[in-house]
């Protein structure tokens, strides 16, 4: 699915749980057929599996505003980044 890359925001912090959180939260706009302008949604990656992208967080700062490919999967998790 391609979309617009918003923003970004990296987290690392310690859930009420006590477990570690760390990873991307990407915030991204989309064409939508029930929106007038655009859909925006975000999504959080997990560091293991934004690492398993083979982005870089420079790479991913030089997309805001720009076009980006997301894949999801059948349970609607992202399994695909690209950045150009």
């Amino acid at each position: 699915m391609k979309v617009t890359l918003v923003g970004f925001k990296s987290l690392d912090f310690t859930s009420n749980e006590g477990n570690q959180v760390k990873g991307v939260k990407l915030f991204y706009a989309y064409p939508d057929a029930d929106v007038s302008g655009n859909a925006t949604d975000d999504v959080f990656l997990a560091q293991n599996v934004f690492d398993s992208f083979g982005v870089s967080m420079e790479q991913l700062n030089d997309s805001v505003d720009c076009i980006i490919e997301l894949e999801f999967g059948k349970r609607g998790k992202v399994v695909g980044l690209k950045v150009a």
